[in-house]
C-alpha cells in the first residue's frame, strides 16, 4: 500500500477541517436566505412568548399553529433560539447549517469507527449533496437537522456498548434515541436499523443485540402510536389511496430517490404528483424490481459480503414512514420530498463509498488518477449544484418561481407566489395566480378565498369576492378565515359605492372596525358568562352593520344562554340566510328543534333536514353534530336510526380522544335503545356556548392564506 492509498484508507485530521470547511462554504448561501413557506409558523407562534408556552408545547402540543406531530424537542430548541434571535432569521439559519455541520462530523466519526471503507467519501457525499439543501435552508425543517444529530449521538453511543459493554453507554443510546423521535419521527427506525448493521457485521450476535433493543422497540412502537393517534385527530387527512396505488407508490418513491442521488436535477419544493391508477398493473414493476433487489443482494450476501443489502434495507426502511403506507398532509401537494432522503440518504452514501473501494484495487495506476479526478470532480460539482440550490431557497418569489418553472401543476405554489406578490402591492399579478392554482386544482378552497380578496384589491369587485368566498366554503364549510372574509364582505357590501376604486374607504374601515370591536368584547363578556353585557355588545354591533352574521349568531347563542330561544331562533335563521353554509348557526337550530322542552319550539322534520345538512357538510365525521342527528331522528321516532347516528358519533368521539363527550354518548345510546328521546335544558348549557362562539377578530382586513406544506 503505498501513501496515497493509506491517506485514502485513513485521511489524517486536517482532512476534517478541510470538510467542514468545503461544506460550509457550499451552505453558505442559507445565512442570506430569509423566510419560505411556513416558516413564520416559527415567528407567530404564541407559545414562543412565555414559559407557559414552553410547558404547552411538552403538555398541549395542540397549541402548536399548524403542526399535526408531536415533536416537542423541535420546538423546544425553536423557542431557545426565539428568546435569543427574536426576529432575526439569520440566527435560525445559522443554527441549521452548524447542526449539519455536527452531524457531518459525527457521522465521519461514526462510519470509521463501523470500518467502512472510504468513510470520508462516504460522509463527503453525505454533507455535499443538494438534496440536503430543502432540510438546512429551510427554518422549521429544523426537524430534520436535530433528529438526526441526536440519532448519530444515540448511535455512536450504542457502537460504544457494543465494544466495551458499558451499560452506561446503552442508557446514553436510549436517551439519545427518545431525543430523535421527540425532533423527528421519521428516526423511529433506528432499532431496525441497528439490528441490520448487527447482521451486516457479526449475525452470530443478532439475537443478543435484538434482546438488549426490546426497550427501543417498545419506547418506539409506543411513540409510533401517540403520534399516528395525535395526527390523524389533527389533520384529518385521508388520502384515499387503495393498498395496490400504495404499494405501487413505494416502489416509485424508493427509485425516484435513488435516481435523485445519482442525478440531482431539477430539486423542486413541489415534485408533480404521480398518477397512480388503480387498475394498471404496470405500477407493480418498481416494487418488484425493489422487493427482487433486496432478495437478490441478500441472497448473494455470501459472494458479495453483506453490506450492499444491508445498506438498501436501511435505505428503504429509513424511508418506509414517507413511501405512502401511512397518510401524512404533505400528500395534498407531492408524493415526495427532498428533505425525506435526510437521514435515508446516509445509507446511498456508505454503498457509493463501498463501491468506490471495491473499484480501487482492480484499476492500473493510470485508471486509479483518473479515478481520483473524477471523484474530485464529482465534489466540487455537488459543492456547485448545493450552493446554487442555496440561492433558490433565499425568499418565497426564488422558491415558488423554479417550483413553477418545473411543475406548472403546483397549485400550492401559485397560491404561494401570488400571496408574495400581493404583499408588494401587485395585486393584479397576484390575482393571476389564485387563477392559475384554480386552473391547477379546480377544488382548491385556499384559492377561492386568496382570489376573493384579490379581486377586492385589484378591482374592488365585493360580489365577485363574495362568490369566491361562499365557493371556499361550500368545499370546506369549517374553513374560518374565508367565513370571517365573508362575514366582511357581506357587512360592506350594501355600503359600497359603484365606481370606489377602496372598498373600505376610511369612513366605511372605522365604522366596520367599531362593529368588530363591539362584538369580540361581546365574545368575552358571553365566555366570562356575563350574558347582559354581550348582548348589549352584540346589539350595538348589528346597530352599525345589519348584515353581521357572526354578530347574529352569538346573539342567538347569549339568547339561549339567557333562557330565551324564541329570540335566538330569530338571530340564528338570519345567520344561517346570510351564510346558508354555516354549521353553527345550523347546528344550534337543529338542536333547538330536536331537543328544546317546549313541544312548540321542537319540529322534526325541520331538525332533521338542519341536522342532516350540517353532517353533510363535515362529512358526517363529528360526533356533535352526528349526536344531534340522533336526537333528531329520535324526535321523529325513527330509532333505529338514532342508534345508528349515536353510534356512529360514538366512533369518531373516541377517534379524537374526547373520551368525557363519549361517556355522555353512550348514556344517550341507552336512552334511544329504550325508545326515548332527549329533553335539554331550556338554557344552553356552558359548555355548548364555548364550542358554538364564533371568535370575531377586530381587526377589519380582509385575511389570505398561504398554502402550508404539513408534515
Amino acid at each position: 500500500m503505498n501513501r496515497f492509498e493509506v491517506w485514502l484508507a485513513t485521511p489524517p485530521c486536517w482532512a476534517a477541517s478541510f470538510l467542514l470547511l468545503v461544506t460550509t462554504a457550499a451552505f453558505a448561501g442559507c445565512l442570506q436566505a430569509g423566510t419560505i413557506w411556513d416558516d413564520n409558523n416559527v415567528f407567530d407562534n404564541p407559545l414562543n412568548e412565555s414559559w407557559q408556552g414552553l410547558g404547552q408545547i411538552w403538555f398541549q402540543p395542540t397549541a402548536i399553529p399548524n403542526e399535526f406531530h408531536y415533536w416537542p424537542l423541535t420546538y423546544t430548541t425553536l423557542w431557545v433560539e426565539y428568546q435569543i434571535w427574536r426576529d432575526n432569521v439569520v440566527g435560525y439559519h445559522l443554527t441549521n447549517v452548524l447542526f449539519h455541520l455536527a452531524n457531518t462530523l459525527l457521522l465521519l466519526n461514526i462510519l470509521r469507527r463501523m470500518g467502512i471503507a472510504w468513510y470520508w467519501w462516504a460522509t463527503l457525499l453525505f454533507a455535499l449533496h443538494p438534496l440536503r439543501v430543502e432540510s438546512v435552508a429551510w427554518i422549521i425543517e429544523r426537524k430534520d437537522v436535530q433528529s438526526l444529530f441526536f440519532y448519530l449521538l444515540s448511535w455512536r453511543s450504542l457502537l460504544a456498548w457494543w465494544e466495551t459493554r458499558n451499560r452506561g453507554d446503552w442508557r446514553f443510546g436510549l436517551f439519545f434515541y427518545v431525543c430523535a423521535i421527540f425532533s423527528k419521527s421519521m428516526t423511529l427506525s433506528l432499532p431496525a436499523a441497528w439490528l441490520v448493521y448487527i447482521w451486516w457485521k457479526d449475525p452470530t450476535r443478532l439475537r443478543e443485540a435484538a434482546r438488549n433493543m426490546a426497550p427501543f422497540f417498545a419506547v418506539g412502537l409506543l411513540y409510533a402510536v401517540l403520534d399516528l393517534t395525535y395526527g390523524a385527530s389533527r389533520s384529518g387527512f385521508r388520502s384515499g389511496y387503495t393498498l395496490f396505488q400504495r404499494i405501487a407508490m413505494a416502489g416509485m418513491a424508493s427509485f425516484f430517490y435513488l435516481g435523485k442521488f445519482l442525478w440531482p436535477r431539477p430539486l423542486l419544493a413541489i415534485y408533480p404528483k404521480w398518477d397512480l391508477p388503480s387498475n394498471q398493473v404496470v405500477h407493480l414493476v418498481g416494487p418488484t424490481l425493489l422487493l427482487g433487489l433486496t432478495v437478490l443482494l441478500i441472497a448473494w450476501s455470501g459472494r458479495w459480503g453483506r453490506g450492499p443489502a444491508a445498506c438498501t434495507l436501511f435505505f428503504v426502511g429509513s424511508l418506509l414512514p414517507v413511501l405512502g403506507f401511512i397518510d401524512y398532509s404533505y400528500m395534498r401537494h407531492a408524493l415526495v420530498a427532498d428533505r425525506f432522503t435526510y437521514q435515508p440518504g446516509l445509507a446511498l452514501g456508505v454503498l457509493a463509498a463501498g463501491g468506490a473501494s471495491w473499484i480501487w484495487p482492480r484499476l492500473g495506476t493510470l485508471s486509479r488518477r483518473v479515478m481520483v479526478g473524477l471523484l474530485l470532480a464529482h465534489a466540487l460539482m455537488l459543492g456547485w449544484l448545493t450552493h446554487r440550490q442555496t440561492l433558490i431557497y433565499r425568499n418565497q418569489e426564488t422558491l415558488f418561481a423554479h417550483t413553477l418553472a418545473w411543475n406548472p401543476q403546483a397549485a400550492a405554489a401559485y397560491v404561494n407566489y401570488g400571496l408574495e406578490l400581493a404583499s408588494r402591492g401587485l395585486h393584479e399579478e397576484g390575482m393571476v395566480m389564485c387563477r392559475r392554482a384554480l386552473a391547477a386544482l379546480d377544488d382548491y378552497p385556499l384559492a377561492f378565498n386568496n382570489l376573493g380578496i384579490a379581486l377586492i384589491n385589484a378591482r374592488g369587485d365585493i360580489h365577485g369576492a363574495i362568490a369566491n368566498f361562499q365557493q371556499a366554503l361550500t368545499m370546506n364549510p369549517s374553513f374560518d378565515v374565508a367565513q370571517r372574509n365573508l362575514n366582511i364582505a357581506l357587512m360592506i357590501q350594501p355600503k359600497v359605492a359603484m365606481g370606489w376604486q377602496d372598498p373600505l374607504p376610511m369612513a366605511l374601515r372605522a365604522t366596520l372596525a367599531a362593529a368588530q370591536q363591539a362584538a369580540k368584547i361581546g365574545e368575552f363578556a358571553v365566555l366570562k358568562r356575563d350574558f347582559a353585557s354581550g348582548h348589549r355588545q352584540f346589539l350595538k354591533a348589528l346597530e352599525l352593520i345589519p348584515p353581521f352574521a357572526a354578530a347574529h349568531s352569538n346573539l342567538g347563542l347569549t339568547y339561549l344562554a339567557m333562557g330565551k330561544p324564541v329570540e335566538a331562533i330569530q338571530h340564528l335563521e338570519e345567520a344561517s340566510r346570510l351564510l346558508p353554509n354555516w354549521v353553527i348557526p345550523l347546528h344550534t337550530l337543529a338542536r333547538i328543534r330536536a331537543a328544546n322542552p317546549d313541544p312548540s319550539l321542537r319540529n322534526a322534520t325541520q331538525a332533521i333536514q338542519l341536522a342532516t345538512r350540517v353532517c353533510q357538510l363535515t362529512n358526517f365525521r363529528n360526533p356533535l353534530f352526528l349526536d344531534t342527528l340522533a336526537c333528531a331522528y329520535a324526535e321523529a321516532g325513527r330509532f333505529h336510526e338514532a342508534v345508528f347516528a349515536e353510534r356512529l358519533a360514538l366512533k369518531y368521539s373516541y377517534l379524537v380522544g374526547d373520551y368525557a363527550f363519549t361517556s355522555i354518548l353512550n348514556r344517550r345510546l341507552q336512552m334511544f335503545l329504550l325508545g326515548s328521546p332527549l329533553r335539554e335544558q331550556a338554557q344552553l348549557p356552558p359548555e355548548q356556548l364555548v364550542q358554538g362562539i364564533f371568535q370575531i377578530s377586530p381587526d377589519a382586513r380582509f385575511m389570505p392564506v398561504p398554502a402550508l406544506p404539513g408534515r
